[in-house]
């Protein structure tokens, strides 16, 4: 009988322990994606991508997108676009107008003049508008239907105060507000419910900031039912998940031999000018400036070199733990667009015209596209751009 019982309870801490490793295994794999972004190795857009569909936005007085578009935020059926002219813009998927904010610009009721921060909520189906001290309400036809106050911290003169610059929602009344990197409040995020109108748990990201530059107009893309990948709206190395009550965890870092980091900007820690000059055009340290991703990949837009053509795209594969890098463009040729969105296994992004005509000889436009380029007239609108990922 002992023998019995020494087998059994040996093959329980057999069993425990080999579920422990397992477990710890596990966690260590979770807790330890690296992105490894490098230029060394380069590959063709063909090879990455099996199609691209591209669809033109309406072209008219109204719908047509006035100077250059500074903000492109893409949401489950809902495209908000913000012009340089301060007009928000609101399109759908296939190219249809909906909407802008030319005739709710003022300081009556139901309109603004200075917005800091927009959004669609997906739960509502309601524009959602941040000014410095309110959040209004819209249809998607730019429609006023309400608004509420927001605790911002008004900034008097010579004063800095606290705007938020991103909203990002989880229902109807539950929203993530994001400051911006060189608020009083730097890199910081709260949560908000627009019911109570109060606000709930924090969370300080600033010390893995290395500086403010960055292009991520969007930092909330959904991971799960549970979670979302947050990718912080400055400058970092670091990627993390997100829950609907608020809390964060590290989830991915990037890494390379020519990766920037926070030594390389010290000097510059007192002069905000000739940092964003270094940032812009002196520095050959690669710069991931946007990132979005799902459950499959995580796509990172970066830069490492001192034009506006040295840009580069990383699609990683969350599975197999290996990446592809596209060169985005050249003088002559448009590769691959800055994306917005990641719907399975499709990336969107909106192109500007003249950039259209330079992807005019990629092998993979689907024949729809091709037609579309060519008989495209100088008054063409942007065009959303769909391109498919290969199977391979």
């Amino acid at each position: 009988m002992r023998s019995i019982y020494n087998k059994n309870i040996a093959a329980v801490i057999i069993i425990t322990a080999a579920m422990n490793i397992a477990c710890q295994n596990s966690n260590k794999e979770k807790d330890e994606i690296n992105i490894m972004l490098s230029t060394d190795t380069l590959t063709n857009v063909e090879d990455l991508f099996s199609e691209i569909d591209l669809c033109y936005l309406d072209s008219n007085d109204n719908s047509n997108i006035s100077g250059v578009a500074l903000s492109t935020k893409m949401f489950d059926d809902i495209i908000l676009v913000e012009s340089s002219n301060g007009i928000i813009y609101v399109y759908n998927y296939l190219g249809k107008f909906l909407g802008s904010s030319k005739n709710v610009r003022g300081n009556g009721h139901g309109e603004f003049n200075v917005f800091t921060g927009f959004s669609y909520n997906r739960y509502s189906q309601q524009l959602e508008i941040l000014t410095p001290k309110e959040m209004l309400f819209y249809d998607s036809n730019f429609r006023y239907m309400s608004k509420i106050e927001i605790p911002t911290e008004d900034p008097q003169k010579d004063v800095r105060g606290t705007f938020y610059r991103q909203i990002f929602d989880f229902s109807k009344t539950q929203h993530i507000l994001l400051t911006s990197p060189i608020e009083n409040r730097p890199n910081e995020f709260v949560l908000f419910n627009s019911n109570s109108i109060k606000e709930g748990e924090r969370f300080s990201y600033d010390k893995y900031a290395i500086t403010e530059s960055s292009m991520q107009e969007q930092s909330f893309f959904e991971l799960n039912d549970q979670e979302y990948l947050f990718f912080p709206p400055c400058l970092t190395n670091k990627i993390f998940t997100c829950n609907k009550n608020g809390k964060v965890e590290p989830y991915a870092t990037y890494t390379g031999s020519e990766l920037i980091s926070s030594k390389d900007v010290e000097i510059y820690s007192k002069n905000r000018n000739k940092m964003l000059e270094f940032l812009a055009y002196k520095c050959n340290k690669i710069m991931p400036l946007r990132g979005l991703g799902n459950s499959k990949r995580i796509c990172t837009f970066f830069k490492k070199g001192g034009s506006t053509l040295d840009t580069y795209t990383t699609i990683f594969n969350i599975n197999n733990r290996t990446s592809k890098t596209v060169r985005n463009r050249t003088k002559t040729d448009v590769y691959l667009p800055i994306f917005s969105k990641m719907s399975g296994d499709t990336l969107f992004a909106l192109v500007p015209p003249q950039d259209i005509k330079k992807m005019g000889k990629l092998s993979i436009l689907n024949r729809k596209s091709k037609s579309l380029i060519e008989s495209a007239s100088d008054e063409t609108n942007y065009a959303i751009a769909k391109y498919i990922l290969s199977k391979n």
